[in-house]
């Protein structure tokens, strides 16, 4: 008996919102977390990752979640299939793609010349590829092209050479992030390829190199003779290529990369896991220095940027957290909470924050009131709010605290792009 066909629901991808998780940050969706279709929930922690999985489903103009909040389509590649690979796939370890990786590389034609003149039509498309391994000092297989007996590595790659060339590979797909081995086992799946996808990952191809190296390993080239008109290779190329760009964004978008960095035009190899390790040494260091009641600069010398940055703590008190009115009495974003200066009526009810307020006629919100039960200001609350909001801090806890030297670092940032 098959299973129930799950009903379904069309979302407008703009009513999507990010909500908090415990381990990051999730689309809420009819006011419950979007799901992967194992029902998992999607989870990342930069919020500016799902503004850029928010911009793609924008593009698909609406997207379909079943009965369970799960995401059902459109089945059109974009970030989120890949998080969900990432997740489901290649951070659980269970995949066979990743426990028999070294058999997958000998499925990869890029390992398979052709006999004639032709081969010199798939060289040029290779050079990334041939640049990369020579400049490791490893060999790309020349295997003939045959019809694949076995897609075991053992009976595929027998030389030393050939067996160079897989360990180098293997090598290098275990150094990938979980991000990039994602995009790895995509195009394994879609494009039966390996090696040029860990090039495109590590950035040392663009995605038009990518689609004409891997065209050119599966022989798609109108160059070749083989009856494959131009348009009908112009529409290859253009789907093989909008595929790469696609994972170009999504593992950018997954770290938080900017187009400056990591630049493809660069063909600069990053490690993204050790470049997430590295932010995240820094900014614990950072944490630790807010938690010393001295809010001085340590001895030795400093620069400008430290003791400016020093000298917004101070005003911050030097508390590891700092609050919304500590934010609004640095910003100077107005009168705060407070209760002396609250301008009352004939009956001793607050009415006003102060005069001020009362002169703009901008009476006291009465459903506001802070832990002891009064009447509180948010004005400067507000406003306090928003501009951390701008800088991408979170707060927690009712006046909402802050970490403070995320608000050190914004408030610096803010200072130095002044003229």
């Amino acid at each position: 008996m098959s299973a129930k066909k799950k009903k379904v629901t069309e979302v407008d991808p703009t009513e999507l919102n990010l909500v908090p998780h415990e381990e990051g940050l999730t689309l809420n969706c009819f006011g419950e977390p979007l799901r992967f279709s194992n029902g998992d929930i999607a989870v990342h922690k930069v919020n500016t990752f799902w503004g850029h999985v928010i911009d793609e489903f924008s593009n698909f103009g609406v997207i379909v979640v079943d009965e369970d909040n799960c995401y059902a389509g459109p089945k059109i590649i974009c970030g989120f299939n890949f998080l969900e690979i990432q997740r489901c796939e290649i951070e659980t370890g269970k995949s066979a793609f990743i426990q028999n990786f070294r058999d997958c590389i000998a499925v990869d034609n890029i390992i398979r010349r052709c006999a004639g003149p032709e081969l010199i039509d798939q060289m040029r498309r290779w050079r990334p590829v041939l640049d990369w391994l020579e400049k490791h000092e490893v060999s790309l297989p020349n295997h003939p092209q045959t019809v694949i007996e076995s897609t075991e590595e053992k009976d595929v790659f027998t030389t030393p050479e050939d067996i160079r060339f897989v360990d180098f590979i293997s090598d290098q797909f275990t150094q990938l992030s979980n991000s990039q081995k994602a995009v790895v086992y995509y195009f394994f799946h879609t494009h039966a390829a390996v090696v040029f996808p860990i090039v495109l990952s590590q950035f040392l191809c663009t995605p038009s190199e990518y689609a004409n190296g891997v065209m050119a390993s599966e022989v798609l080239l109108t160059t070749l003779g083989l009856g494959l008109e131009p348009d009908e290779h112009a529409e290859i190329s253009r789907n093989y290529r909008d595929d790469a760009q696609i994972a170009d964004k999504y593992i950018r978008a997954y770290h938080n990369l900017g187009p400056d960095v990591a630049s493809a035009a660069q063909h600069t190899q990053v490690n993204f896991d050790e470049l997430d390790r590295e932010k995240s040494k820094i900014l614990k260091e950072l944490v630790e220095l807010t938690k010393v009641t001295q809010t001085s600069p340590p001895k030795g010398e400093n620069s400008e940027l430290d003791e400016l940055i020093e000298g917004f703590k101070e005003q911050l008190g030097g508390r590891p957290t700092c609050t919304q009115d500590d934010i609004a009495r640095v910003k100077t974003f107005g009168s705060r909470r407070t209760k002396k200066e609250i301008v009352r009526d004939e009956n001793g009810d607050p009415v006003y924050a102060n005069e001020e307020a009362k002169k703009a006629k901008k009476p006291l919100m009465k459903d506001k009131k802070d832990k002891d039960g009064n009447l509180m200001h948010t004005l400067s609350n507000g406003q306090a709010g928003k501009w951390a909001a701008g800088f991408d801090i979170k707060g927690n806890g009712r006046p909402a605290k802050y970490p403070t030297v995320k608000v050190a670092e914004a408030l610096k940032k803010e200072h130095l792009s002044k003229p």
